[in-house]
């Protein structure tokens, strides 16, 4: 409420107060008026009833009076309650008044601490600006100094190897002044060398025109005349000889052939000897504890990870990831990271393709079946079990692998003993054999490989992890 509007009710008050009085005042008027004029009647006309009906007339009047008197007591203190409600708003424009000034100071102490605040981002902007400045600064002299150190470094490796040239030319200058002497004392004795040299090197010439008219007259030299002590002058020319138009010769997936071949000599060498140990395979690429190796299955409509790292032990694990960027299919191969009994897909095993990787080089594979499979190698697989044993076979060898059956029902176990010899990994069929076969096979080896399950695409599966376990794929 502003002092205009109380101004406003204040001067309404007074009016209405005005009014009031000047109302009463002439009812007040008009009632005197109205009375009759009181003259002295001769006594002898004075009745007792004109006594009764003046006094009544007079209480009347004193009634009439005493109410107006009443009224305006009433009148009175309505304008004191005004009076004092005028006084008490009075108060509180002033408290207003004071309240707007102090608001009004606060708001210009407001506007003051803005520009102040204005002022102090600037400063500081300024500030950044130029630590910024200094920091790039301190960076440049930071380069320029590792520049300079590393030109002092430089410096004072060439400055030793002027110091080594020095001495080296010192020391040629010594021997430059004897050469005559030394040449006559180191190749004087060699003329009648050189003579035979060059007629074996006519030899070798002849030999080398024969080679190049047929290539295939070098193999059949070699065939003839290369010994072991020979063969590491071949490797080294093999070596010379990688190139990369031939490099794929050289090895099959991400392993050198060579590797390969010492691996499979050494796992056919551990078979056919009289051992108490467990094969141990060196410079696992599997090293670490929570890498397994294994195939995926569904239940329910969740993929499940079935780690046969470990032939004694096979464990299940429900798929959190696959992070293989490849898509998952039943019963196929793959590389599983365990955490939290967990299994995260890192890498999917391709055991079917659009077309075979490699093809017999004696004769081409013609199936009726669309389905392609990778392959493998010509590893001698062995399978010990007593159903479906050709159909297993068959399909191995669609991955390009040398199988061989053993049915232990129907064949001895000395049969069994001269295949594992020839066999480089073995994959049992738990389901039907008899109990007694463990008495010949050792389960625990790294080459073996028990199936709780099996059919053929496990068959493949187990086949290339049993070789992916023993680094021969």
């Amino acid at each position: 409420m502003n002092s205009k509007t109380l101004q406003e009710q204040r001067a309404k008050a007074m009016q209405q107060r005005k009014k009031q009085k000047e109302k009463m005042n002439a009812q007040f008027m008009d009632q005197i008026k109205d009375t009759p004029t009181k003259q002295p009647a001769p006594s002898s006309n004075i009745t007792i009833e004109q006594l009764e009906k003046e006094k009544k007339l007079r209480k009347k009047q004193k009634k009439e009076v005493q109410s107006a008197q009443r009224k305006l007591m009433q009148e009175k203190q309505a304008v004191k309650e005004l009076q004092q409600k005028i006084r008490r708003s009075d108060e509180t424009i002033r408290q207003l008044k004071y309240e707007n000034w102090r608001i009004t100071e606060q708001v210009s102490e407001i506007e003051h601490l803005k520009e102040k605040i204005k002022q102090l981002e600037g400063l500081v902007t300024e500030e950044r600006e130029k630590t910024a400045k200094l920091a790039h600064s301190l960076t440049q002299m930071e380069a320029e100094k590792e520049r300079g150190q590393r030109a002092g470094r430089k410096m004072l490796e060439l400055s030793n190897q002027v110091k080594q040239l020095k001495e080296s030319n010192t020391s040629l200058r010594q021997k430059l002044k004897n050469y005559d002497l030394l040449s006559h004392e180191e190749y004087g004795h060699l003329k009648k060398e050189v003579t035979d040299l060059q007629a074996e090197l006519q030899v070798y010439r002849n030999m080398e025109e024969k080679t190049v008219k047929n290539p295939m007259f070098l193999m059949k030299y070699m065939k003839q005349h290369l010994t072991n002590e020979d063969l590491p002058d071949l490797f080294r020319l093999l070596e010379n000889f990688i190139s990369t138009d031939n490099l794929q010769h050289f090895y099959r997936g991400r392993h050198n052939i060579f590797y390969l071949y010492m691996r499979r000599v050494n796992l056919l060498n551990h078979h056919v000897k009289r051992r108490q140990y467990l094969y141990k395979i060196k410079n696992r690429h599997n090293r670490h504890a929570h890498e397994r190796l294994g195939y995926v299955t569904q239940t329910h409509d969740d993929w499940v990870f079935v780690d046969i790292t470990e032939n004694d032990s096979v464990q299940t694990y429900p798929v959190k990831e696959n992070s293989s960027k490849q898509p998952l299919e039943t019963d196929a191969p793959v590389k599983a990271r365990i955490q939290n009994e967990k299994a995260t897909i890192t890498e999917c095993y391709p055991v079917r393709v659009a077309e075979p990787i490699h093809k017999a080089e004696t004769q081409e594979v013609k199936t009726k079946s669309p389905k392609k499979y990778a392959y493998f190698g010509q590893f001698k697989i062995l399978i010990i079990g007593s159903r479906f044993l050709s159909e297993y076979k068959t399909r191995l060898e669609q991955h390009g692998c040398l199988v061989e059956l053993h049915n232990p029902y129907e064949e001895s176990y000395e049969v069994l003993k001269g295949k594992m010899s020839r066999s480089e990994i073995t994959l049992v069929c738990e389901r039907h054999v008899p109990h007694g076969i463990w008495d010949h096979v050792e389960k625990k080896q790294p080459y073996v490989t028990v199936l709780k399950k099996d059919s053929k695409d496990l068959i493949s599966t187990n086949a290339y992890l049993t070789l992916q376990r023993c680094e021969l794929v």
